[in-house]
C-alpha cells in the first residue's frame, strides 16, 4: 500500500542520520569491547562540546553555531575549555566564548530534559566516546540571566545547511510501507512523533508514529495508542523520543480561542507547534507559561494559566512538571495540545505570516459542536445567528467545541457565544442579566460554575435538534446605546458687570466668564 507521509523517516532505528559528521567523531565502533581489549575510551581526533543557549524565557541563538538554517545549536572546540571541567569552569568558559555576562548566575542542565540544574563541583568528562555535550543530540543546556552581549555578532561564514529538519519545514513523499497492526505482531518500537499521513488514492490525512514490529518491519500505528506504545517499555527498549519532538498547544482568553503565531495548518490557525528544544528546563508550568507567552508575544504570562488535558477542571500548578520529551502525554501530539489561558489576545507585535506553505487540514469529520439560539432582551423572538450554517434555519447558530475556553463551564460556553455573536461580555453591568438555558425546555438556567464535559456524543447543545439557549442578551450596539442617554441642558445669562453665562444641568452649574 502506498501512503503519502510527512518526510520524517531519519528518526527511524536503521536509517541514516543525515546530521554532522563531527557530531560522531571518534565515537564508531564498540566503546565496551575497546576497555575491554585495553584500547582507549577517549576520543583521538578532533572533539567538540555541543550546547544550546537559553534565558529563562527560552532559547536564542549561538555565536558559534553549526548550521545556517538551525542557530540555536553551537559548537566549541574542547581544547577551547580551561581544566578542571567542573560546571562551574565551564559555564565560565562557555560564558566567555559566547560573550555573555553574569556566568556565576547561570545554570547548566545535562541532559535538556533534566529537572535540576547541576551542581557547580559536578565535573563533565568531554574527552570521553559519549556523553552530554559530545554530540548534537545530547548538548548541554546553558541558561543564562540575559542574552544581551557586549558587542554584536559577527556572522560566521558559509554554514552547511541541516538536512534532517524535513519534519519542521511540510514536505511530503511518497512511499511504500504499510499500516501495522498490534494485534497481528506486538509493536516493540515507537518513535513517538506525530507525522500526518494518508493514503496516496485520496490524500486524507491521518496522524500517527513511525514504528517497528516485532517481525521486524517498518510502518505506522495510529496516534491514539492503539499498535503498543507500551509494549515498547517493557521490552526494556527506549520510551524517549530520537528525533525532532514539538509541543503542540491551543491559545485562549476567558472568551474562547485565538489563532496562534506558530500555526500548523492552513485552514486551522488556532492549533500551534513548536520544537522542543526552544523550551528552557527545566520543563515546570511555570518555564512553558512564559516560553509559549515568548515565542507567541504574549504579554503577562505570570497571570497566564496552563491546562493539561484540555477537558481538566483546574489549571496546572506552576510547580508542576512536564515531560516534553516521552512518547506521549499533554503537549506531545495535536490530539493532546496544552491549552494557554491569557488574559489578552493583544500581542507585543504584529505577527509576520510564513513564507513556507502550511498543509491542509482534512481529517474535520470528529468535529465536535455546540449548537445554540440566542433571544435579545431588545427584540422579541430569537436573533438570527452569525454562526449560522442553515438557510432554513438562520437562527441556529453551532461553535467548535475546542474554541470554548477551559474550564469547560457553563460561563465559558456562555462567554464564548457572547464573543461570536457580538453580545456584551464579562466585566459588563449588562452581562450578568444573561442566561444560558440547557435546552428550551428547561425552567431553570444553569449555574456558570456547572462543569459540562464536551467529550462523547451527549454534552448541552451536542444535537441541533436540543439546542442550548443564551436568554435576555443585549448587542454591544444596544448597550452603547443604552448607556448614553441624550443630555437635558438650559441656558440663562445673566447680566452683571462681568457678564457670567452659566449653565444648568441636572443640578450641575458650570460658569463662564464673558468678560470683555
Amino acid at each position: 500500500m502506498k501512503v503519502l507521509v510527512e518526510a520524517a523517516m531519519s528518526t527511524l532505528p536503521g536509517h541514516d542520520h543525515p546530521s554532522s559528521s563531527t557530531a560522531s567523531s571518534g565515537c564508531k565502533g564498540d566503546t565496551d569491547s575497546a576497555a575491554k581489549v585495553g584500547k582507549s575510551t577517549t576520543r583521538t581526533g578532533p572533539s567538540y562540546v555541543y550546547y544550546r543557549l537559553y534565558t529563562k524565557l527560552g532559547a536564542f541563538e549561538s555565536n558559534r553555531p553549526i548550521y545556517h538554517n538551525d542557530r540555536f545549536i553551537g559548537r566549541i572546540p574542547t581544547k577551547s575549555f580551561a581544566p578542571p571541567h567542573t560546571v562551574a569552569s565551564i559555564k565560565l568558559s562557555l560564558c566567555g566564548l559566547e560573550d555573555l555576562s553574569e556566568p556565576d548566575k547561570a545554570l547548566l542542565f545535562t541532559p535538556l530534559s533534566s529537572p535540576a540544574p547541576k551542581e557547580d563541583s559536578a565535573r563533565l568528562s568531554l574527552y570521553a566516546p559519549s556523553g552530554p555535550g559530545l554530540n548534537e543530540q545530547d548538548p548541554i543546556v546553558l541558561v543564562v540571566e540575559s542574552e544581551k552581549r557586549s558587542e554584536e555578532v559577527s556572522q560566521p561564514e558559509k554554514l552547511p545547511e541541516r538536512s534532517d529538519d524535513t519534519e519542521i519545514h511540510y514536505g511530503y513523499k511518497t512511499i511504500d510501507t504499510a499500516w501495522l497492526s498490534g494485534e497481528k505482531h506486538e509493536i516493540v518500537y515507537t518513535d513517538g512523533v506525530i507525522v500526518s499521513m494518508g493514503l496516496a488514492a485520496d490524500k486524507t490525512l491521518y496522524s500517527g508514529y513511525m514504528a517497528i514490529n516485532s517481525k521486524g518491519e517498518k510502518g505506522f500505528v495510529r496516534s491514539n495508542g492503539k499498535g503498543g506504545t507500551d509494549s515498547a517499555s517493557k521490552d526494556g527498549k527506549s520510551t524517549k523520543r530520537t528525533g525532532p519532538t514539538y509541543v503542540y498547544y491551543r491559545l485562549y482568553t476567558k472568551l474562547g480561542a485565538f489563532e496562534s503565531n506558530h500555526t500548523l495548518y492552513q485552514n486551522d490557525r488556532f492549533i500551534g507547534r513548536i520544537p522542543s528544544k526552544l523550551f528552557a528546563p527545566p520543563h515546570t508550568v511555570a518555564s512553558i507559561k512564559r516560553s509559549l507567552c515568548k515565542l507567541e508575544g504574549l504579554l503577562d504570562p505570570d497571570k497566564a494559566l496552563v491546562f493539561a488535558p484540555l477537558s481538566s477542571p483546574a489549571p496546572k500548578e506552576d510547580s508542576t512538571r512536564l515531560s516534553l520529551n516521552a512518547l506521549s502525554g499533554p503537549g506531545l501530539s495535536e490530539l493532546d495540545p496544552i491549552a494557554l489561558v491569557v488574559e489578552s489576545e493583544k500581542r507585543t507585535k504584529e505577527a509576520s505570516q510564513s513564507e513556507t506553505q502550511l498543509p491542509e487540514c482534512s481529517d474535520n469529520t470528529d468535529i465536535h459542536y455546540v449548537y445554540y439560539r440566542v433571544y435579545l432582551s431588545e427584540s422579541e423572538g430569537e436573533a438570527k445567528a452569525k454562526t449560522s450554517f442553515d438557510e432554513s434555519d438562520i437562527s441556529l447558530g453551532r461553535i467548535n467545541t475546542l474554541s470554548i475556553a477551559p474550564p469547560h463551564t457553563a460561563g465559558s460556553l456562555k462567554a464564548r457565544i457572547a464573543k461570536v455573536e457580538g453580545l456584551v461580555t464579562p466585566g459588563h453591568a449588562l452581562y450578568k442579566d444573561m442566561e444560558l438555558f440547557q435546552d428550551t425546555d428547561s425552567d431553570a438556567a444553569m449555574n456558570d460554575t456547572d462543569i459540562i464535559s464536551f467529550q462523547g456524543d451527549d454534552y448541552p447543545g451536542s444535537d441541533k435538534r436540543d439546542h442550548v439557549a443564551l436568554v435576555n442578551a443585549t448587542t454591544n450596539t444596544a448597550a452603547d446605546q443604552k448607556a448614553k442617554p441624550t443630555p437635558k441642558f438650559k441656558f440663562y445669562e445673566t447680566r452683571s458687570i462681568n457678564s457670567w453665562w452659566r449653565l444648568q444641568s441636572k443640578g450641575f452649574r458650570l460658569a463662564i466668564n464673558n468678560q470683555r
